[in-house]
Formats: structure tokens, C-alpha cells, sequence
């Protein structure tokens, strides 16, 4: 039917939502398109739930009333206090604790590629329903990064991040080759050079028997 490609945002939203919410998982780019590109929140709430993306629509509905107190605007501040409301109960979330013995200088933790910083710790984040990724980084640690599986419904997750493993010491730095002496069928002597170990380089440096 090429309602993917439809201009009008109602009658592509409704039909986004319900191809969305069956799993129907070409509409899935399309959907997050959309979500770009409008703002208004009677096209935002349903797809964002359609998708399951819980979190993304309640951070959004924050964003518009944070707008709409803002700029005095009562009746959006009545719709999105209603879309928080709604939204807050179904939250699912998720705590990163973070041991004493794990805290270096430079440690980074990431929430699916985003830094989650040092206040947020040990808070329980609200999160999109889904598989999300921690990443643990420190300067001379070896990385660490796991998977969590975070259901829908409020469901609640945590992870505990211990401490890092040592990386090994870099490698010793190559030693440099050292010239060395060659004599060639002329009687002269010759230096050669090995070149990164691809071929043979090599000048006359003098001459042999007193030549």
C-alpha cells in the first residue's frame, strides 16, 4: 500500500503504530524517522509505546511540560503532566552499582555507548524495555562490557561493576638493527641494512686490501 512513504502525519502515525505494534519490522526506520522530525506529542506518545520505548516517550513528555511551564502554556502542561502520569507506573528501570574497589581515575561507564555519570550510580535509571549494553573502560585496565535483558511492565534490573583487570605492559620497543659488515666478489666491503625485513639495502663504504 506504500503507507510507509504517506506525508500526512496522522494517518502515517496510526498506521505506524499498528505495524509497529504487530512486529511488523520493516516500519521500525521509518518509525524512528518520524520521531525526529515531529515534535507534537499526539504523534510522539503512540509510537514511542508502539515501539515499547517506555522511557524515550516518558523522557520526552518531562521535555514538554519542562517547555510548556516554561512558556505558561496550561493546556500542555496539563497534557504532558497526564502523559507522565500514565508513563511513570509502566517505567522499567535499571541500577549500575559500582563498587568502592572498582573506582579509578578515568573510569567510564556507558549505557549502550551514552556515559552514565558518577551521581547516577546506584540511582535506579528509567530505561527502554530491550537488550542494553554496559561498557566498563580505565586507562592501563583491560575493558569489560556485558549484556542485560531489561523487560517491559516496570520491570526492575542491576548490575554490579567490579574491578577492572590489569592490561598487560605494552611490548618492548624493537631494537634497532645494527649495520654489518659484508664483502662482495669485487673486494670491496659493503655495509648491509635489513629493510622491515623486506630486502636488502646496502653501500660501499670503503675499500678492501688497501684499495
Amino acid at each position: 500500500l506504500g503507507l510507509t512513504g504517506r506525508g500526512n502525519y496522522e494517518i502515517l502515525t496510526a498506521w505506524l503504530c499498528l505495524a509497529a505494534a504487530n512486529g511488523y519490522e520493516q516500519v521500525f526506520e521509518r518509525a524512528r524517522w518520524l520521531l525526529t522530525r515531529v515534535g507534537r506529542m499526539k504523534y510522539v506518545r503512540p509510537l514511542y509505546q508502539a515501539l515499547g520505548k517506555t522511557a524515550s516517550a516518558y523522557a520526552k513528555f518531562k521535555e514538554a511540560h519542562a517547555r510548556a511551564v516554561k512558556d505558561k502554556n496550561t493546556e500542555r502542561v496539563d497534557i504532558a503532566a497526564k502523559g507522565i502520569a500514565e508513563l511513570e507506573p509502566k517505567l522499567s528501570r535499571l541500577v549500575i552499582r559500582v563498587h568502592e574497589s572498582a573506582i579509578v581515575d578515568g573510569l567510564r561507564i556507558e549505557l549502550d555507548r551514552q556515559a552514565i555519570e558518577k551521581p547516577a550510580w546506584g540511582t535506579p535509571l528509567a530505561i527502554d524495555p530491550g537488550k542494553r549494553i554496559i561498557t566498563v573502560t580505565a586507562p592501563s585496565k583491560i575493558k569489560f562490557e556485558t549484556s542485560i535483558e531489561v523487560g517491559a511492565d516496570a520491570d526492575s534490573k542491576s548490575i554490579d561493576i567490579g574491578p577492572l583487570s590489569d592490561a598487560p605492559p605494552p611490548p618492548p620497543a624493537p631494537r634497532p638493527e645494527r649495520p654489518r659488515l659484508v664483502a662482495d666478489g669485487s673486494g670491496q666491503r659493503t655495509v648491509g641494512f635489513v629493510v622491515g625485513g623486506l630486502g636488502i639495502a646496502s653501500v660501499v663504504v670503503g675499500g678492501y686490501l688497501g684499495v
